[in-house]
């Protein structure tokens, strides 16, 4: 099974937590989850490194792909890349520049809702009611599994994050398949129908050079509103998502 780019907008860039009502148990999960996110948003810049492990099977120890990302901050820019797709956030607009197939997707940004942290975890508790915390020597485990109604709806029925204790950064991320996802078969002539989970390992640094980037660098606006790819990305297809 290739692992797809959308696992990065699912773990990273879901939506806001609405508020709701939960239990003892979900109140200290929720706290833990808070202080995650507030580290995250009150870090001024950031590097990440991201190690994604794909594993046929809920616990086998059977890895059939590893891939490379990168997840950074600096001040209200954010960049997230995997394979030869990156994501850029800017405060008024998200570039998505898929190098493979030569395009640039340009999706403005309501600057009320605009993302001030590439991790919003509070939103787990809206989809994954049930849960409990173990401590685990200098870390916090979550885990979170969805209700039964939901499974199928959501990619993942079951979701597991590793928080430091120390000043509450994501250690590592385990996401179980709620379906059957394709694997190349054992003989290597076909595609195998089998559960799956994926485990990002994550290494923080604080203190990393990073790249600084501006909106500029990828879209102009012309006199008659119209948008022009710029610089490397003049001869990329542009998909404009204004209107969408």
């Amino acid at each position: 099974m290739k692992i797809q780019n959308s696992h990065i907008i699912i773990v990273f860039l879901l939506g806001f937590l609405k508020a709701t009502s939960v239990c003892a148990q979900e109140k200290d999960i929720k706290d833990i989850l808070d202080r995650a996110g507030k580290f995250y948003m009150e870090q001024p810049q950031f590097k990440v490194d991201m190690t994604f492990t794909m594993y046929r099977g809920f616990y086998g120890k059977n890895v059939t792909e590893r891939y490379q990302g990168i997840m950074q901050k600096k001040g209200d820019f954010i960049k997230n890349t995997m394979l030869n797709t990156l994501v850029y956030q800017f405060p008024k607009a998200k570039i998505i520049v898929d190098e493979d197939g030569k395009t640039l997707t340009y999706t403005p940004t309501d600057t009320g809702q605009a993302l001030k942290t590439p991790i919003d975890l509070g939103v787990f508790l809206e989809y994954y009611q049930q849960s409990q915390v173990l401590d685990q020597g200098n870390k916090w485990v979550c885990e979170m599994v969805a209700e039964r109604t939901t499974i199928g709806t959501i990619p993942y029925g079951k979701v597991v994050l590793h928080i430091s204790k120390e000043d509450y950064h994501i250690m590592r991320q385990e996401l179980f398949f709620s379906q059957r996802v394709p694997f190349k078969s054992k003989n290597g002539s076909g595609t195998e129908q089998d559960f799956g989970r994926l485990v990002i390992d994550l290494v923080h640094h604080r203190n990393a050079a990073l790249e600084t980037r501006n909106l500029s660098d990828f879209i102009a606006v012309s006199n008659s509103k119209e948008l022009q790819l710029q610089g490397d990305y003049a001869n990329y297809r542009l998909i404009d998502r204004t209107t969408q």
